[in-house]
Parts: structure tokens; sequence; C-alpha cells
């Protein structure tokens, strides 16, 4: 096979649009595969000159692009934990599945991909987060590739069904019944909700109820000695660790959308989401809640609101609620999948 790889750097990256904006229409592609949020990602990602820097491989047979690597390079070891080799970039962000970029890529595409990255890149370490259990790069390393590590994080999404009927056939008694009491809350407090489904809420309002939520799930809680530890060793390997600066998604990518609910006009919930619409997608990323009104459980309703929706207008397939197993998303009907973080030795 006449193949060739070439490389590019987040300067020349330009010169792979063309072949990006087809490749990101292949079927294990997700919204965090194209072009438009790795733009956004790669200005988030560190890059210190002979420590690590950012490079996209693209392979071709003749002039027909397969395959582009978007990773981030880490040079040499840097204080111990910084080890040396191939990451992908959008780790470490809002990124929930990373890949590469690709549409039919065969195993020996990927088998000359990493034959290059030892040879030509001179690293034999390679670290890919965060790959979907179901894409041709899971498969291709879980059965060719000796594996140093693989690690398996939650995943929930929900297939958007045919009917509202199927849909409440999906969902169980207790979620039904918990979603007919926040109604019936509401009622008797005279509360009224309304749900926008592309909304335009004020970001700052978004961004303090998204770092309460935050405050929450951080709370520091120590229910053992082992618990202790562990904790201690992870807040030292951070201080050392490479860094990457912290963002939220809905100020840098103006494309994202929001599901919204309201009451008695006042913010209570929104859900932040990419929409991809060539494999009509919906991905949630942030999320926040207005604890004034938390016993309403107005996210549920608005995204169960949202699902009917969803149903009525037969134009997405799959509301994708991301990393995490947070309950919420379960009562909504959402079933697992999974992503893998694996390392391996070239």
């Amino acid at each position: 096979m006449n193949y060739t790889i070439e490389e590019y750097t987040n300067d020349s990256i330009s010169q792979l649009k063309e072949a990006w904006l087809t490749l990101e229409k292949g079927d294990d592609m997700t919204y965090y595969q194209s072009y438009k949020w790795n733009i956004i990602v790669q200005h988030f990602t560190p890059q210190y000159k002979g420590i690590c820097k950012l490079l996209y491989l693209l392979v071709k047979q003749g002039e027909k692009p397969l395959l582009i690597a978007p990773l981030w390079i880490v040079e040499k070891t840097f204080l111990l934990v910084n080890k040396k080799g191939a990451y992908l970039i959008g780790r470490k962000g809002w990124s929930d599945y990373l890949n590469f970029v690709y549409t039919d890529c065969s195993n020996d595409v990927f088998k000359l991909l990493f034959d290059y990255i030892y040879s030509k890149l001179h690293l034999s370490l390679c670290c890919l987060e965060q790959i979907k259990e179901d894409t041709k790069l899971y498969a291709y390393l879980s059965q060719y590739v000796a594996l140093n590590k693989d690690s398996r994080t939650t995943c929930v999404s929900l297939m958007i069904p045919e009917s509202v009927d199927d849909y409440k056939q999906i969902l169980s008694k207790k979620s039904r019944q918990n979603i007919r009491t926040a109604n019936n809350r509401l009622n008797k407090d005279g509360k009224s909700i309304v749900f926008s489904f592309d909304d335009h809420p004020d970001l700052s309002i978004c961004e303090s109820m998204r770092q309460e939520r935050v405050d929450v799930k951080n709370k520091f809680r120590i229910h053992s000695l082992k618990e202790l530890i562990n904790c201690l060793k992870t807040y030292f390997k951070n201080k050392f660790i490479i860094s990457f600066p912290v963002f939220l998604p809905f100020y840098e990518d103006k494309s994202l959308r929001f599901i919204s609910a309201y009451i008695d006009g006042e913010l209570a919930a929104y859900f932040c989401y990419g929409l991809d619409e060539y494999h009509k997608k919906v991905v949630l990323m942030a999320v926040g809640t207005n604890n004034v009104f938390a016993k309403y459980s107005p996210g549920v309703l608005a995204l169960y609101a949202y699902v009917l929706n969803l149903i009525e207008c037969k134009e997405i397939l799959l509301l994708d609620f991301t990393r995490g197993d947070e309950k919420y998303k379960y009562s909504l009907g959402g079933v697992n999948h999974y992503i893998h973080d694996v390392s391996f030795n070239l």
C-alpha cells in the first residue's frame, strides 16, 4: 500500500481543515473529534519548548486522507510524573471522548501510525485516554497490542425511542413517580416552570451555578486512613504534573446550546450541549442547578421534556449524558457504555 505520513503543528493545522471535515464524519467520531472543537481545545493544551508540544499526523494513501492523529507530545520525562510519550489532544478537559480522526480505517493504518511514532518521533510510550469501547481504535488496541494499563470508565446515554409510549415503558415506575411528584410540588407551591431547548441564558449565572455544583462534588471527605493516604498522594502528584488551563465550554464554543428550566422567571437548571448534526447526536457538557429550586428537580424535568421533544421532532438519534454514573441519567432511561484509558510500549 502506498501510505505516507505528514506532520503538522498547531500553526499549520488550517492546512488539514479540508481533510479533517471529511474524516470527522466517520462512524466512530463524536462532537469532540470535530475540527471546530479541536481548534478550541488546542488553545488550552500546554506547550513548553523542549518539554511538550502539539503535533498532528496525517496518514494518506496516495492523495486520499485516511487518518489524522491529534497528539500532545511530552518530549522528555519531566519531574517523574510527566512521562515522555504520545498522548491525545483534549485530555484533562471537557472532551469526554478522545480518538484519532478517521472514517473507514484498517488495522494496517493503525500499525503504520504507531510504527511511525516509535521510529520517527522516537517515543516508546503511548497513553491514549477516553477511547470509546465500540470504536475501531479500541478494538485494534485490545486485540493486537500488549497493554500496560486498561482502565474503564462508565458513561451513560439514551437512544431516543420511537414514541412517547415506548419511552414511558423504558422508565422505571419509580422514575415516573418522581417526575409526577416534582410536578405536584410545583403545583402545590404555586410555582410555574418553563422549559427552553435552545436558550441563551446569562452565562455569568450559569458559571456561578456550575461552580456551586463543582464545590459540592469536590468537597473534601475522608473516611479512612487509606483514603487520606490516597488524597495526599494525589495532592503531591498534582503539584508536579503539567497543568492544563481550566475553561468553561460555553464561553469558548459559541455553537453550544442550552436546555434550561425557569421557575417563576428565575433560572433553575441548565444543561449546556453540543449538537452533532451529522451523526444526529447530542452530547451534554456543563450542567448547573439553582439550589433554591432543587426540591423540584428542575434538571430532570427539563431533560424529560427535552426527550419528549426529540421524540416528536425525530431529528436526533441519541442523547449522550457522557461521563459519570449520576442517578438522574438512569432515572431518565440512560444505559451504560464505556470508555478506556490505555497505555502501552511500542
